[in-house]
């Protein structure tokens, strides 16, 4: 994963823990929960995007996951 996207998610997850902390009044423990699952998602999926970025190229992970977010949101 390249510098830039790993920024992003990064700083997404800064957002989300300031966020619920924040506005929603939660504690630290449970805004550090929120990031538990995306967190487990992300540990499943990763070899099964390798194996597409080795066999197809990085373009097609990347437009999958992409449109995924998208559809997510």
């Amino acid at each position: 994963m390249g510098t830039t996207p790993s920024l992003l998610l990064l700083g997404l997850a800064l957002f989300a823990i300031i966020y619920a902390l924040s506005l929603i009044g939660t504690s630290s423990l449970i805004s550090g929960l929120v990031l538990l699952p995306g967190s487990c998602v992300g540990a499943v999926i990763s070899p099964f995007a390798g194996k597409l970025a080795d066999k197809w190229g990085f373009k097609f992970p990347l437009t999958l996951g992409g449109c995924l977010f998208l559809l997510g949101n």
